[in-house]
C-alpha cells in the first residue's frame, strides 16, 4: 500500500519551477484540464504572408506609426 506525505502547495509549486520547460507545459496542460480552460492554441504568421502585407499595414497607419515614433 502506498502511503503519501502530505505536501503543501508552496511545496508542489517549487518543484514545478524547478521542472524543465517541457514538463511545465505537461502541467499547465493537465491544471487547465482540471479547470476546463482549454489548451490555448498558438498560431504565428509565416514570413512571406508579413512581407505581403507589411506596406499596406504601414501606408494605412502612416499617422500612428509617426504618432507613436516621437
Amino acid at each position: 500500500m502506498l502511503y503519501l506525505t502530505p505536501v503543501s502547495a508552496q511545496e508542489i509549486i517549487e518543484q514545478i519551477k524547478a521542472l524543465p520547460p517541457a514538463d511545465k507545459a505537461v502541467v499547465a496542460d493537465f491544471v487547465r484540464q482540471l479547470d476546463g480552460s482549454p489548451t490555448p492554441k498558438v498560431s504565428y504568421i509565416d514570413q512571406r504572408t508579413v512581407e505581403a502585407n507589411a506596406d499596406k499595414i504601414f501606408d494605412r497607419y502612416d499617422g500612428l506609426f509617426k504618432k507613436l515614433a516621437k
